[in-house]
């Protein structure tokens, strides 16, 4: 942000203009909203804001290893995937420990123990080898704000958090 302010940008012109309906304004304002949703998001490296939690479902397919990722996904803040209907939680494995262990793994199928993820798809081992439905419990991503946004994914009470940042740009 402060880059932006000495070094000038598309989104920081007619910053004395302030008629809301003056695009170069909007895209200011815009920008400024923006950039205090990525701070509010970067604050959650060890911890994680309550608001964001997911859980998404997903059908296994007997003898398919791969399953693509939830597109709002913070990879960084993945839990737990489990299967409810065996009571059972995966064991999470660095892919480089999981290639290292398994270097094929579709010579294996059964009910699923490890899961690791690469190139944006969960991969589960062994191979499932029937159909289940696994959860994954997930910190989502904040959506970027756009002129047509009517709704923030921060909730109303922490209005006052975004309202002092817009003060500070």
């Amino acid at each position: 942000g402060i880059l932006n302010t000495f070094a000038g940008s598309s989104t920081v012109h007619g910053l004395m203009d302030k008629n809301s309906a003056d695009t170069k304004y909007r895209a200011t304002a815009l920008g400024w909203l923006n950039l205090i949703i990525k701070d509010i998001a970067k604050r959650q490296k060890s911890w994680h804001w309550r608001f964001l939690e997911k859980t998404a479902t997903a059908p296994t397919v007997a003898s398919q290893m791969d399953y693509d990722l939830p597109t709002d996904i913070d990879t960084n803040k993945i839990f737990a995937i489990s299967d409810w209907t065996q009571d059972r939680t995966y064991i999470y494995v660095p892919y480089e420990k999981f290639i290292r262990q398994v270097a094929d793994p579709s010579n294996s199928s059964g009910n699923s123990i490890w899961w690791t993820f690469w190139a944006n798809v969960i991969k589960l081992y062994p191979v499932p080898d029937s159909v289940w439905t696994f959860y994954l419990n997930y910190i989502k991503v904040m959506a970027a704000a756009s002129d047509n946004s009517t709704t923030l994914d921060i909730p109303d009470k922490y209005e006052p958090v975004v309202i002092n940042g817009l003060l500070m740009y």
